[in-house]
């Protein structure tokens, strides 16, 4: 080490590193600063709190800081909920030192009790491209929305209490290509006609949404790809075949009302007809009619996920065997014979990478298994609240796939823990374990819950949040 880089200036003073030594002690600061990035650069929203406090002690710690906020793209508070609680003025000096570096921010209102949190953050984060928000009433921060808004590309507003009011807000951001506005229940949709230029919307309970407002915005539609529009009450056959005429580029979309088993005035059958369809997920068990619709759809689809709150029927099983090209499969309640049926007559079973029978507690060690066995591209399985499901199922499927990579996650079964540490003595073992609740439901998208110890599988707990919601 040169002798320039032995001495370093602290606060205002230097402290050769011998005089450190003989005080015996060492200062961090006799790191170069590529050490202390490269220390500083495991970055999280918890070591950036520390660098925020740090950066001040000494130009040293400035510099090293300054580079850290620059590599920070984006910024996740709901990931560290259970800490201690960010105070407004904390939240603006973070927004201060990173607002022009940051492209993604995603908070939940309900981790705070001070609403006023989020306005520093869409006052100096101006260049944001990707924009969450969960929780909080977003009409208190009108005066800046404008500001936040203009260079979004995505946008999601889930249960914020929006009403038809934001309007010239989201006409403010010339660039936005995805808009989730799921579980808002002042919507009637009167500035969906503005919206045509959107690639992706979702419109997932928004009750009071009309269907002419609605219907206005599919009419000749040519940008729309994706669509979710699940649990609204006021879905009828009139709306679906405005789908099926005016949303002519849609490849993907989410539908369904909540517990429409004996519904008879409508089906789904003539959304075969958009000619681009390849991701369908659909909330209903009325099976009578999903064997043809999915026998039509079969050589297209490529995501399918029926999410339903009844035990998957003999009939609808029928139907997804048939689907010969997908490469994610999803389906919740099923039991043991019916997964057994798949194992049998999948006809996709070389092309599915993703397998998930979410909250299907009679299913065994030993369909599961075999499922795998027959599905030699498969990548991901996900066994969440599945009570039946051992140990034994996990070691066995790790001897099984040898060195090929594998997720499987375990949220909410009675799986020990004690499992990774006997993954991690098998010789080449790629098999990795997620124990973390992750369900993407309705507007909760991508919600990560790390409390599996703390909720009994099959308990009602572990119930609330079934609803699978419709993300590629």
């Amino acid at each position: 080490m040169s002798p320039k880089r032995k001495n370093r200036a602290i606060g205002g003073g230097v402290i050769p590193v011998e005089k450190q030594e003989e005080n015996g002690y060492q200062s961090i600061l006799i790191l170069n600063d590529d050490c202390l990035l490269a220390i500083f650069s495991y970055l999280n929203l918890r070591t950036l709190r520390t660098i925020v406090a740090l950066d001040k002690l000494c130009t040293r710690f400035s510099n090293v800081a300054e580079s850290i906020y620059k590599r920070q793209k984006e910024l996740i508070f709901d990931q560290y909920k259970h800490e201690l609680p960010i105070s407004r003025n904390e939240m603006n000096n973070i927004a201060q030192r990173v607002g022009r570096y940051v492209r993604s921010l995603k908070i939940n209102g309900r981790h705070y009790e001070n609403p006023n949190v989020l306005q520093p953050l869409l006052f100096r984060l101006n260049k944001l491209e990707h924009l969450h928000i969960e929780k909080f009433k977003i009409m208190e921060h009108a005066k800046i929305l404008k500001k936040a808004f203009k260079t979004l590309k995505t946008l999601k507003l889930i249960d914020c209490d929006v009403p038809d009011e934001i309007s010239p807000f989201l006409k403010a951001a010339p660039q936005l290509e995805s808009l989730s506005l799921a579980k808002n229940y002042e919507i009637e949709g009167s500035f969906l006609h503005d919206m045509k230029h959107l690639k992706e919307i979702d419109l997932s309970i928004c009750p009071f949404l009309t269907r002419s407002n609605f219907i206005n915005f599919c009419t000749d539609n040519h940008t729309l790809r994706r669509l979710d529009i699940f649990d609204w009450e006021d879905l009828n056959q009139r709306c679906i075949q405005a789908i099926v005429d005016g949303l002519k580029n849609l490849d993907g979309i989410g539908i369904g009302k909540y517990n429409d088993i004996y519904e008879t005035d409508f089906d789904f059958e003539c959304l075969a007809n958009l000619p681009k369809l390849t991701h369908l997920a659909l909330m209903t068990e009325a099976a009578p009619y999903i064997k043809p619709f999915l026998k039509r759809l079969s050589t297209s689809l490529k995501y399918l996920d029926i999410s339903t709150d009844f035990t998957m029927m003999d009939e609808t099983v029928m139907g997804v065997v048939e689907c010969e090209k997908l490469k994610v499969l999803k389906i919740h309640y099923i039991h043991d014979g019916n997964l057994k049926m798949l194992t049998e007559k999948l006809a996709c079973k070389n092309t599915l990478e993703c397998f998930e029978i979410f909250g299907a507690p009679p299913v065994s060690d030993e369909a599961v298994f075999e499922f795998v066995q027959k599905c030699p591209q498969l990548k991901r399985l996900n066994l969440q609240e599945c009570e039946n499901i051992t140990d034994d199922l996990i070691m066995n499927l790790a001897t099984y796939l040898g060195n090929r990579d594998f997720e499987i996650c375990l949220a909410r079964t009675y799986c020990t823990k004690s499992l990774d540490e006997k993954l991690s003595l098998l010789e080449n073992c790629k098999v990795h374990l997620n124990w973390k609740y992750k369900c993407e439901i309705y507007a909760e998208i991508d919600t990560d819950h790390d409390d599996s110890d703390n909720c009994t599988p099959g308990s009602p707990d572990s119930k609330k949040n079934k609803r699978q919601f419709f993300r590629l």
